[in-house]
């Protein structure tokens, strides 16, 4: 069994020395916009791991990069996404948008999404994102005050 070192790991978890794995088959979970799940598939290429490597996120978009929503307000998905979809397939990375993990199951190593589909892993990354504060103040649930969050809502609401 190959073993390939995860690059960058040691500041997010305080870990000493690289992560290695070692088995073939990594789940990545995005939960948001997927830039650190995409960092994390990127990297397992980079480092030359041949194994399956899927990405899950409950958006319908690919990875996007969440701080262009601010500086352009009538961004689309397509407009700001972090990697097309040829960039996935030609880097073997399997994506899955529009369902989320459900349940993760450590002793059978499943991971279940909410269509119902189960995949088994060997290794999984779970990249949870942020969630937004909410305006906590007096009048925060005025007409045109809202989260700028998706793409979705940079369309919803670029022409308040």
């Amino acid at each position: 069994m190959d073993e390939y070192a995860v690059r960058g790991m040691e500041l997010c978890f305080n870990i000493k020395g690289p992560v290695v794995i070692k088995n073939d088959n990594v789940i990545v979970r995005a939960t948001s916009r997927g830039g650190s799940a995409m960092k994390g598939a990127e990297t397992l290429r980079e480092e030359g791991f041949k194994g399956r490597v899927v990405m899950v996120t409950k958006e319908a978009h690919l990875p996007y990069d969440r701080p262009l929503l601010s500086k352009k307000l009538n961004a689309n998905a397509d407009s700001i996404k972090l990697r097309s979809l040829e960039y996935l397939k030609d880097h073997d990375i399997e994506f899955i948008s529009g369902a989320e993990a459900t349940t993760l199951d450590s002793s059978k190593k499943t991971v279940t999404l909410s269509n119902g589909t189960v995949l088994n892993y060997d290794n999984v990354l779970i990249a949870t994102g942020g969630k937004p504060r909410t305006l906590n103040v007096p009048g925060s649930d005025l007409e045109n005050i809202f989260l700028l969050r998706s793409p979705d809502d940079a369309t919803k609401n670029c022409f308040f």
